[in-house]
């Protein structure tokens, strides 16, 4: 299971057939992550969304989680930004 470590509050709407959900807060707005060559970075959620489609009892979607990321320390510096994606699948019992 993959997971960000942040929880975020969404709202939005839905209907019989599909979802559309963005995040109005979230527990904390950045995470630490360690780069393959070792140096730090931090992630700053810029924005978050859900989209799904409902199908009999199951709904499929994507969330989609904007980041813009910058160096650590006294003076961050903007290196790039990262949208990470995770698709999801969920039955109604």
């Amino acid at each position: 299971m993959e997971s960000s470590g942040l929880a975020c509050r969404y709202t939005g709407t839905s209907s019989l057939t599909s979802l559309a959900m963005n995040a109005v807060s979230c527990d904390r707005t950045g995470l630490i992550v360690s780069c393959l060559n070792g140096q730090n970075r931090e992630l700053r959620l810029v924005g978050s969304s859900i989209a799904g489609t409902w199908v009999g009892d199951q709904v499929t979607g994507q969330i989609s989680s904007t980041y813009n990321v910058l160096t650590t320390g006294t003076q961050p510096v903007g290196v790039g930004s990262l949208i990470a994606t995770h698709n999801f699948s969920a039955t109604r019992r």
